[in-house]
């Protein structure tokens, strides 16, 4: 009995195995049926006229840049000034003890007086000497001679001025003020050091940096170079080109300005021409160094295909879309971009503008996948050149 009841869960066991077995060779071989097609939204692309526009890196520049340095030697004495702050044409820096140059100026004055005196003697000492020698009561060596004295005293007199002048300035000089408005940087000399001036070998003291407006440098490439003087030719346009610039962090393209600077030479290693842009800065976030792109609008306007940034693929170099075909199949299309205009990206090669682009479940879709297609939610339309 035990024996036929150990039989039957046996062979009922078996049964359930080869069940099991015939479901999963079933689906294996596709008796379920095919997958259900995948769900995409799909757009036309659109036609627009936009602002032709390219787009380089580059870094932000000081406008102006000076070294303050000393023009006399001493010690400082005072240096009253904020490390990194901002500080006005005029505003005083840099105190060099000014006491061994007032002591000077003092000596230069009484040189002056002294030089002065002699003039009045030696005039007259001229005077009298010229009417004996008129007279016949003098030779002529001694009238030369005291008009080669009358004539040295001048001399000697325009010299104590210069040397009093030459007082005058470096007393001048233990003043440092600011020559220009914009950043001071570090203090690379403190009070009570001794500082050399003079033409050669003087002490750099601080420098400083104007940052409104600043300019953004970039290297302009040999077609874009090209594309420009040909427009300048064939409209008269200035050469001056609006700008925009992003910072690292941004997406918007929010300071504005306009290039002022187009090298004349052409770099033969890297094949672009260095160029510059000046953009205010008047609440100053921008710093010398800071890293931007930056894009040059050409003033040019032409016809364009546009489609929703969202349905750009990247494969390596390679930059693609899906688009819809015969029988809802989906194939790859390689494509070449320009500019963008908010959330749309300009094509400029591999769309003829009437194709249905998938913008939404790319994902769930590859070359040859069937899908079945709905439109996107209607948006408000966009309007102005490109951003």
């Amino acid at each position: 009995m035990m024996r036929a009841f150990s039989l039957a869960l046996l062979a009922l066991a078996t049964s359930l195995i080869l069940s099991a077995c015939d479901n999963t060779h079933a689906q294996e071989n596709g008796a379920g049926g095919p997958p259900p097609a995948a769900k995409v939204t799909v757009a036309t692309p659109q036609r627009e006229t936009v602002e032709d526009y390219r787009e380089f890196s580059g870094r932000f520049e000081a406008s102006e840049s000076v070294e303050i340095k000393a023009r006399v030697s001493g010690y400082l004495t005072q240096a009253p000034f904020k490390e990194g702050g901002l500080v006005q044409k005029g505003d005083l820096l840099f105190v060099v003890d000014p006491r061994p140059f007032e002591a000077a100026l003092k000596k230069a004055d009484a040189d002056v007086k002294v030089a002065e005196s002699r003039i009045a003697l030696t005039k007259n000492n001229f005077e009298r000497a010229d009417a004996l020698f008129n007279s016949g009561d003098i030779s002529a060596q001694i009238r030369d001679q005291r008009l080669q004295e009358r004539d040295q005293a001048l001399a000697e007199l325009e010299r104590a001025k210069a040397a009093r002048e030459q007082a005058r300035l470096d007393l001048s000089y233990t003043r440092l003020t600011a020559p220009i408005t914009g950043k001071i940087g570090q203090k690379l000399m403190d009070v009570g050091n001794f500082v050399s001036g003079g033409t050669g070998g003087s002490s750099t003291l601080a420098t400083i940096v104007a940052i409104d407006p600043i300019h953004f440098a970039f290297d302009l490439d040999e077609p874009t170079y090209i594309e420009c003087k040909k427009h300048q030719a064939e409209t008269g346009h200035s050469g001056i080109y609006k700008v925009a610039v992003a910072l690292a962090d941004e997406t918007d393209y929010a300071h504005t300005g306009e290039t002022y600077f187009i090298d004349t030479t052409l770099d033969s290693g890297t094949g672009t021409m260095r160029a510059r842009a000046t953009l205010t800065n008047t609440s100053g976030m921008l710093a010398p160094g800071m890293f931007g792109r930056v894009r040059v609008m050409l003033g040019t306007e032409k016809e364009a295909i546009l489609v929703p940034a969202s349905a750009i693929l990247i494969d390596q170099s390679r930059k693609y879309v899906y688009v819809v075909g015969a029988n809802n199949t989906v194939s790859s299309v390689t494509v070449e971009t320009g500019a963008t205009r908010g959330d749309l990206q300009v094509i400029t090669k591999g769309l003829t503008g009437t194709e249905q682009v998938v913008v939404n479940g790319l994902q769930r879709i590859r070359d040859g996948a069937t899908v079945t297609t709905e439109a996107p939610p209607a948006a408000a339309p966009q309007a102005g050149a490109a951003q």
